[in-house]
Order: structure tokens, then sequence, then C-alpha cells
């Protein structure tokens, strides 16, 4: 087995371990700050997950280079890296379709399409005003990127060398990427396993860390577009209700003291 540098163990625990924590800990400062505050912490919010995207890209091409392995072994650009490029609006309107068929199913059985412990990590995270979506969009293609290097192409290569096999390292990087959405709950981390297999997969099938990324960072416009206008959608729901029960014991003792004014 050839040897694998210390540097790049160590990489994969800092995303497997304490990226989740440090996210989980900017969501909680996020969600802690006074409303007044909030579109500004948001943005500094997106302005670290920015950083934190470069600097992985960074740390994934030196632990690629520190063994030895050219982008062109990690199937960059890949074959047909244009052709996915141009699929984008493909991968975006498929994974918008998921999300809304879940919002649907979901409805039907009078449940919540997304756990209740994301929706509260996320609520304040999510893009509201044109800005802050064209910075999502940002994110989400450098997400594909910094995370295809890294859980994809990175990752396949430590198997390689590990005498692993292509379909356990796609086990390996979906259970991993599937525990870095602990902060979100048990269903996410599920959710985040399947996807992150299939994301392998499809990194697998095409050799291409373009097409892989394409499809990644499409998957997380789709996410963040679709849940943000959800959670828009039914924030107002509870308030209108609350005004409605609100009301209707006023309305009562305004018709009771104009009757007794008439029976006067």
């Amino acid at each position: 087995m050839q040897t694998i540098p210390l540097g790049v163990w160590a990489l994969l625990a800092w995303m497997s371990i304490g990226v989740p924590l440090v996210v989980a800990r900017s969501l909680r400062r996020l969600n802690a700050a006074p409303e007044s505050a909030v579109a500004a912490k948001r943005r500094e919010f997106f302005s670290h997950v920015g950083l934190l995207q470069g600097l992985h890209l960074a740390m994934g091409l030196w632990a690629l280079h520190a063994m030895g392995i050219p982008l062109s072994a990690c199937g960059f650009p890949g074959r047909y890296a244009y052709a996915y490029l141009a699929g984008i609006p493909a991968f975006l309107l498929v994974s918008s379709g998921f999300h809304y068929l879940r919002i649907r199913l979901a409805e039907r059985r009078g449940a919540e399409p997304y756990g209740r412990r994301m929706v509260l990590a996320l609520r304040r995270a999510l893009p509201e005003t044109t800005a802050e979506r064209g910075l999502w969009v940002l994110l989400s293609l450098g997400a594909g990127a910094s995370e295809g290097l890294l859980w994809r192409a990175l990752l396949l290569h430590v198997g390689f060398r590990c005498g692993l096999a292509w379909e356990e390292t796609a086990a390996v990087s979906a259970i991993l990427y599937g525990l870095a959405a602990w902060p979100y709950g048990i269903r996410q981390v599920g959710l985040g396993a399947l996807v992150g297999g299939c994301f392998f997969v499809f990194y697998i099938d095409t050799w291409s860390l373009v097409g892989s990324a394409s499809l990644h960072a499409a998957a997380v416009i789709t996410g963040g577009a679709v849940v943000s206008r959800w959670l828009l959608a039914e924030a107002p729901k509870p308030k209108a209700t609350a005004k409605k029960k609100s009301a209707a014991p006023d309305l009562a003792d305004a018709r009771a003291v104009e009757a007794a004014g008439v029976a006067a």
C-alpha cells in the first residue's frame, strides 16, 4: 500500500468532523442574532462559507499534489465536460422536481417535508433577496467544486491506496457525506448519505469532475431556492391564524356592547 501523507488524513478528518462543528456554531450565532441584524449576519455567514470553500479547494489541490496525483487522473475536466455545464438547467429542473414532489407528498400526509431541526437551523441562512440569491448560486458552485474535489476525487485515490474498490470508497464517501449533515437531524443524515452516494456514482460513471460538480451545484441551488420559498410561504400562516383568533373575541365584545346600547 502506498503511503498517504498525514496532512491528507488530517484534511479528511477536518472535513468530516471540523467543518460540521464550525457550520453548526455559525448557524447558532446567526439564529441567535436580533431580527434587525439578521441580514448583515447572513451576509457574514455567506462570506465565511465562501472563504471555507476557497480554503478547501486549495487544500484539496495540495493533497493531490502531495500524493503525486495530477488533476487529469481525477477526471478533470473529464469526458463531455462542457456538455455537463450546458446541462445544468436540466439538473436544476430535475432537482426542483424532487423538492416539489417531496413537499406535496408531505402535505398529503399532513407532515413537514423537511425536518424541524433542519428548518430551525437553516431558517435564517437561506437567501431572501435577489443579491443573496446571487451569492447563494456562487456558493453552490463553490460547494460543487470544493466538495467534488475532496469527497470524490481525493477520497477515490485515498481508497485506491488503501486497497479499496471504488464501490467500497463510494460507500465510505456516502457515510462521511451523510454524517456531515448531523447538525440538521438524523433524517438529513440518511438523505445526505443517499445523495452523497449518488454524487459519487455519477462521478465514477461519467468520469468527469466538472459533471459531478455541476450536478452538486444544481442540487444546492434548487435546495436553497425551494426550501426558502417554502419557508417564506409557511411563515405568515401562524400569524394569520393568531390574528383571526384574537379578532373573534373583540368582534363579539363589540356586538355585545352594541346590543346593550340598543336595549337601553
